[in-house]
């Protein structure tokens, strides 16, 4: 499992239509049946984030609770819920959708990440 970062790419021929690019990243965690392991990667993502960053959690139809634990213990994530599990593809994608940063880190909900690693991130960016 791991992390995966890209810069957003807008060409010309096709701009993002919804959204403004307002924020320096965001953390997108696609989660299925996951609230074992959500309190560690939430924990470990939020100790680094800076203000100008934001956690999105989308959540595939799970079935244990996951969206509704997160949205209450964890309410500066914003919790996207898929009626269907469709898989981690289409859930990055749903993200990246909702997401308000100039750059995408995708995370598996299993992933506890480093101290440091957003910013990393972004400096090589």
């Amino acid at each position: 499992m791991g992390v995966t970062a890209c810069p957003r790419l807008a060409a010309a021929s096709n701009p993002p239509v919804d959204r403004q690019v307002t924020l320096r990243a965001s953390v997108i965690i696609v989660s299925y049946d996951s609230r074992d392991y959500l309190d560690a990667c939430l924990g470990s993502v939020l100790a680094d984030l800076r203000a100008e960053d934001e956690i999105l959690l989308v959540d595939n139809a799970s079935g244990d609770d996951s969206a509704d634990y997160v949205a209450r213990a964890y309410p500066q994530v914003r919790v996207i819920r898929s009626q269907v599990n469709r898989g981690f593809g289409a859930g990055s994608n749903l993200g990246a959708g909702a997401a308000s940063g100039r750059y995408l880190a995708f995370l598996n909900p299993d992933t506890v990440v480093e101290s440091g690693w957003l910013d990393q991130l972004v400096a090589a960016l």
